[in-house]
């Protein structure tokens, strides 16, 4: 896990690997985000990656932990589109994820290689919390996680996103 560290709110965002992956354990790899105190897990792959990755049963398994688990997908080396939007903001993922570290919680966020879209969306939050502006975003979470938002797009999408007051 690459931890994020948001002392404003004395909270943490971690970017992780899918858990499971590589013929990992997943429940072996979720005991461990468990254990790290995550409140929450952001999935941003997609549901063929799941599958791909034999670990389809990640809802049953994050949530079989007392964890809350959003499920949020992005493609591959993109950054967030209109479904992930629809999640974040319609459906209301990213107010509950967002406040779960205003309480000084801590959420992991997770693709399939915990680099791009992982990194992109940990930088969402950021700003999104107010404790950030773009260019901070990118620099705490590359700090955090060497390589982090791996494309032009991300990068970009990071540089658009603005705080919000919730």
């Amino acid at each position: 896990m690459y931890i994020v560290e948001i002392p404003e709110l004395s909270a943490q965002v971690a970017i992780t690997p899918c858990p499971g992956k590589r013929q990992r354990d997943l429940g072996a790899d979720l005991d461990v985000v468990k254990a790290w105190g995550a409140q929450a897990v952001v999935t941003l792959v997609q549901d063929d990656e799941l599958r791909m990755l034999s670990v389809q049963d990640m809802k049953k398994a994050v949530e079989g932990r007392k964890m809350t688990w959003f499920h949020c997908p992005v493609p591959d080396f993109s950054a967030p589109g209109m479904f992930f939007e629809g999640c974040w903001v319609q459906r209301g993922d990213g107010a509950q994820v967002r406040q779960i570290l205003r309480d000084g919680g801590k959420v992991v966020v997770h693709c399939r290689g915990g680099i791009g879209r992982a990194g992109t969306v940990a930088a969402r939050l950021l700003i999104e919390l107010g404790v950030a502006d773009p260019q901070e975003a990118l620099h705490r979470v590359r700090s955090a996680r060497p390589g982090a938002v791996e494309t032009w797009d991300q990068e970009n999408h990071v540089l658009k996103v603005k705080a919000i007051q919730e």
